[in-house]
């Protein structure tokens, strides 16, 4: 009898085992073919290597953006309750208008579509939306942010760049999101044409900020109106990247780092859906670690440290020491900010030698006063041990509205819907025969 149970349980083991590993790569094969628009599915190998180990299953990813057109077949059980800035709504209309309207539906169907009536999918299509409609004002950002973090959100997507310096509220508001083990990606710009200038919240400390790629017969190029800036760290595909608009029709667009923005954040979903454990930092150490490099050779201000592989983020083994600029960033901006005090970094006086010396007489001297303090302090912690810790408060509103630049980068130009194949001239990259498959030793 002992011998029959062991052998049922080994059956049922193996049979359990088989279930789990073949489990993703049927439900990989029940979506459809993509697009043939879809060029990056074809160079990331998504359906073939990449979805069988991770679809994003589990993962939130907040969208702040235009809202996000909830009701469209490609987005079914995707969206959930978001936030409309105005207090209007919960985010799932996009409120954009034009003929070419639907910037944050854009955003979310390349993360997140389900193919549908036009067959678009998303790269992480297991992933959730959090829809955040900012409704293109820089100051909605900030609370953005922190709604994001305090609604389960473990990716925020920000397809948006405003010129200037990261405002300390932003900042303050990124550094809650890093804390609370949030990865933060935001598009570099698309005004490297145009004066370059640097934008936030790409250029904040803690932001992965994405430049962009296009693809130039079988290699790859930087895209050529991405941000040439030192706080670019990844990239992915920008040119010729269209998408799903409001309308529920596939659009053609010349591109824009905003869509490599939302498809870093589906490659930042599917890694943190096979490690949810990973925090934040490894994480991004990893999308950066997966990287290809392409020309110029090394880490350059148009692509950082290349073209963000996600097959490559999910599988490698990546070393400890391995370069992660995000949260050096990070981590040097909150050592010398304090985390709160909104200082530059460096911005700090230098102190003659008498100042210094006071300094050291003033220490000497609030000693016994310290010492004092600190037996007070350790007397209530004890009588009040066991409580629950609660969560840094939110900033009142004031903070939320300290900076009030309307301006922001326009959306990629989204052209007329798509209502027959796209055209096989070359004017878009298909890797249709000879050139069938991804560039040489791409995937590997």
């Amino acid at each position: 009898m002992r011998g029959l149970i062991r052998s049922t349980l080994a059956a049922a083991l193996v049979s359990l085992t088989a279930l789990v590993a073949v489990g993703p790569t049927a439900t990989a094969a029940s979506y459809p073919a993509p697009l043939e628009n879809e060029w990056w599915f074809t160079s990331w190998q998504l359906q073939q290597k990449v979805w069988p180990v991770s679809q994003g299953d589990g993962v939130t990813v907040a969208v702040l953006d235009t809202g996000v057109q909830a009701d469209l077949p490609e987005l079914s059980g995707v969206v959930l309750p978001g936030s409309d800035s105005t207090g209007s709504g919960d985010g799932r209309t996009d409120s954009e208008t034009g003929p070419t309207a639907g910037h944050g539906t854009a955003m979310a169907a390349l993360i997140a579509a389900q193919g549908g009536p036009t067959r678009f999918l998303g790269a992480a299509p297991r992933s959730k939306i959090l829809p955040v409609d900012i409704h293109a004002s820089s100051a909605a950002i900030v609370p953005g942010i922190r709604f994001a973090v305090d609604h389960g959100a473990k990716v925020i997507n920000i397809s948006q760049t405003v010129q200037g310096q990261c405002p300390d509220a932003l900042q303050r508001a990124v550094g809650y999101a890093v804390d609370h083990d949030v990865v933060v990606v935001a598009a570099a710009g698309n005004e490297g044409q145009a004066g370059n200038p640097s934008e936030y919240p790409a250029n904040c400390a803690g932001v992965l900020a994405v430049g962009g790629v296009s693809v130039s017969g079988q290699n790859f190029v930087p895209f050529v109106k991405t941000e040439r800036q030192a706080y670019v760290a990844v990239a992915a595909p920008a040119g010729e990247v269209g998408s799903v608009l409001k309308d529920g029709r596939f659009h053609t667009s010349e591109g824009g780092t905003s869509s490599a923005a939302a498809l870093t954040s589906a490659a930042v979903a599917l890694v943190r859906a096979k490690y949810p454990d990973m925090h934040a930092r490894e994480v991004v150490q990893r999308i950066v670690a997966s990287c290809r490099d392409i020309a110029p050779a090394g880490r350059d201000d148009s692509t950082g440290y290349g073209l963000l592989r996600p097959m490559q983020a999910l599988n490698d083994t990546v070393s400890k020491d391995a370069p992660n600029p995000v949260f050096a960033a990070y981590e040097k901006w909150k050592s010398g900010q304090g985390g709160s005090t909104g200082q530059s970094p460096g911005s700090e006086p230098t102190k003659t030698p008498s100042s210094r010396r006071s300094a050291t007489e003033l220490t000497l001297m609030a000693l016994i006063p310290i010492i004092l303090i600190a037996a007070v302090v350790a007397l209530i912690a004890r009588a009040r041990r066991g409580r629950t810790r609660r969560p840094a408060p939110t900033p009142g509103p004031s903070e939320h509205v300290r900076y009030q630049d309307p301006r922001h980068a326009p959306p990629p130009s989204f052209g007329p819907a798509e209502t027959q194949e796209p055209p096989r001239d070359g004017s878009r990259p298909t890797f249709e025969p000879p050139d069938h498959g991804p560039p040489t030793g791409y995937g590997r």
